[in-house]
């Protein structure tokens, strides 16, 4: 029975074939699965001679670089073909440490199929990088048939596919894109009836309530240090629907006439106190409104003597 060739073994086999500048082909049928083995090898035209491997096992490819020295594992390869960019890889080093293994044979071989020359870039151990080349010219129609025109044939397959998948999401990222500028337009439409308003107008109900998808367009509302978030603006505004604000001038309806700003807090306190003192409705209605954190925050005077009287 025939020995089943591993790895280092076929590489040692193709050591002892010789170097020659034209492709080089055997082949053999394992006994025991007749599965059948076909390799092509090529030297390289610099000396020491490096040599390309391609082998075929049944269907699958594989595709190395025989080395004269052994490889350093500290470092990739760059390839290139041709004129092409050199392209940096990891390939992986073969188990006697004088081979090197293309991750992506099919890929390979299809840059090979109209490439003249292959430049292979890597690094011996303890030396510093060396480059070998090689005429991937005329491979011969029995390595085709084997098993690289499968290769070549899966190659562009994938790179329909990414292709494709490409054209498919970039036409999504600019639908996407569109619909986007679309609903951006009919926000700022949306929102732009209420640029002018302002917070005390919407909560003492003298403007209307913007909607909520419009508090990052509108920077009077986003913006104001007394508000944290849009629920927090209908809340205040739901206020002047409670009958004990709904009809107080200092809190909802038109603004009250006030000599300045810097003094309109302390007089509202005063005057929130001197309503309760006289009307037992209106005491009880500052102690509900006190209640309410913002309410008590702006009015701590008059909430601090309601709390004290109903202490009493």
């Amino acid at each position: 029975m025939r020995r089943i060739i591993s790895t280092v073994a076929a590489f040692a086999a193709f050591v002892g074939l010789g170097y020659a500048q034209t492709w080089e082909t055997t082949e053999h049928t394992n006994a025991m699965d007749s599965v059948k083995t076909v390799f092509a090898e090529k030297d390289s035209s610099e000396n020491p001679k490096a040599t390309l491997v391609i082998r075929c096992t049944g269907k699958q490819v594989q595709v190395y670089v025989h080395t004269p020295e052994v490889i350093s594992e500290e470092y990739g390869v760059r390839i290139k073909f041709d004129t092409g960019k050199p392209v940096k890889q990891s390939w992986e080093r073969a188990t006697n440490y004088q081979g090197l293994f293309s991750p992506m044979a099919d890929d390979f071989l299809r840059s090979m199929k109209s490439a003249r020359t292959f430049y292979f870039e890597y690094t011996p151990f303890q030396h510093i990088a060396t480059t070998v080349s090689f005429d991937v010219t005329n491979l011969p129609q029995s390595m085709l048939d084997s098993c690289v025109s499968a290769a070549i044939s899966r190659a562009e397959a994938r790179e329909k596919r990414a292709r494709e998948e490409q054209t498919t999401r970039l036409a999504q990222e600019r639908e996407e894109q569109a619909e986007q500028a679309k609903n951006e337009a009919a926000l700022r439409t949306k929102c732009a009836p209420f640029a002018d308003e302002t917070v005390e107008q919407v909560i003492r109900m003298q403007s209307p309530l913007p909607p909520e998808e419009c508090w990052e367009r509108l920077g009077w509302m986003r913006n104001d240090p007394t508000l944290s978030s849009y629920e927090k603006l209908a809340e205040r505004r739901s206020m002047c629907e409670l009958p004990s604000f709904a009809k107080d001038p200092s809190f909802c309806g038109a603004l009250p006439s006030q000599s300045s700003e810097a003094d309109s807090s302390p007089r509202l306190n005063d005057q929130l106190i001197n309503n309760a003192m006289d009307d037992h409705i209106a005491k009880e209605a500052l102690k509900g409104n006190c209640a309410q954190k913002w309410f008590a925050n702006e009015h701590a005077k008059a909430c601090k003597w309601v709390m004290e009287e109903a202490g009493k």
